[in-house]
């Protein structure tokens, strides 16, 4: 609420592709994915006390990390189609499964059962004719056989440790349209719609359990750069590449206003606890933009990281903003004030 910030987290020497905030409610954690090939997590009440850390193979690029929603798990996503699920605590592997295409982002519906990864299809990666494949996969998260992980490694809790009383698999359910490569994926509160950001011209909202596309929204030449839904569900922020920021009724897809930052891609959004402001993420020197709703007046523009913000994150209880930055950073903000 107020954009003080309260900490600073540095990575080591990676860009920071992804944040996430989560874990049990008397504990909140920070994940970090980057560019590099490991994940430190953090407390959020100390940006000294690493709580954990996962070690990948060399040469890894994570795109995207993600808390379910009880905060017991953390499903991870690299760019090559490797989707693991982590126990939150430990970092351990609890499963896997390779989808076989670069995978851009991943979301948990609200009940935890199933996961969705946009993913870019080989063909249309490059440029081929071929039919393209559904661009959005969708993951049942089940208890099964413990799969074991080679190349995997905890610095908190070593194999010998590791608890077996539960397992878990990643089943493959099927796929949703649209049919071209996806860059973003959010579900609604409700579990009833899930909006998919295409990386051409359009961001699509569908009906979870039917798979109806209820509403096609047209985006820029250049594609949008993020979306997110209100805590009621009703609304659906979309930021584009030329830096304007759009509400939409959900599931109609109706317009009900926009607005343009001053300069640079809306690279990232989240909606307040309350439903009543929308922060934006973007712009060349890494501000952080409150805006009203609905009628996205702007109301405050805080000076986050010197560098462009490329994702941002609000805490379970709505104080703090989490923002992560290309100088390897992920800065801690107070929501209410902008103070860092």
């Amino acid at each position: 609420h107020t954009g003080q910030q309260v900490g600073l987290f540095r990575n080591e020497s990676d860009t920071i592709t992804d944040i996430a905030v989560g874990g049990a409610p008397d504990r909140q954690l920070l994940a970090i994915a980057s560019a590099g090939s490991s994940i430190p997590v953090y407390a959020l009440n100390s940006t000294s006390s690493r709580t954990a850390r996962l070690v990948l193979d060399a040469g890894r690029f994570l795109t995207d990390v993600e808390y379910s929603p009880d905060g017991s798990q953390l499903a991870v996503a690299e760019d090559l189609g490797l989707i693991r699920i982590l126990d939150a605590k430990s970092l351990d592997v609890l499963t896997e499964v390779n989808l076989g295409t670069r995978t851009l982002d991943l979301a948990w519906d609200p009940r935890g059962g199933t996961i969705s990864v946009a993913r870019m299809d080989k063909a249309n990666a490059v440029g081929q004719t071929t039919a393209p494949q559904p661009a959005v996969a969708v993951l049942g998260v089940l208890n099964s056989a413990r799969t074991n992980d080679s190349h995997t490694t905890s610095e908190s809790v070593s194999n010998s440790e590791r608890p077996d009383e539960l397992a878990w698999r990643l089943d493959l359910q099927g796929f949703w349209p649209p049919f071209r490569p996806a860059s973003r994926i959010s579900y609604s509160p409700n579990g009833q719609h899930v909006a998919v950001c295409s990386r051409r011209d359009e961001v699509v909202v569908l009906h979870v359990e039917t798979g109806q596309v209820m509403a096609t929204i047209p985006a820029p030449s250049r594609g949008s750069g993020a979306i997110a839904f209100s805590p009621d569900s009703t609304l659906l922020a979309v930021g584009d590449v030329e830096g304007t920021l759009r509400l939409f009724d959900v599931p109609s897809g109706t317009e009900r206003s926009s607005a343009t930052a001053e300069r640079g891609t809306i690279r990232s959004c989240v909606f307040s606890r309350d439903g009543r402001t929308v922060y934006s993420a973007g712009g060349a020197h890494g501000e952080i933009r409150r805006w009203t709703v609905p009628d996205l007046k702007l109301k405050a523009v805080y000076r986050g990281p010197r560098e462009v913000s490329n994702a941002i994150a609000l805490s379970p209880d709505g104080l703090t903003l989490a923002i992560a930055s290309r100088d390897h950073k992920v800065t801690l903000m107070d929501a209410e004030t902008g103070d860092v």
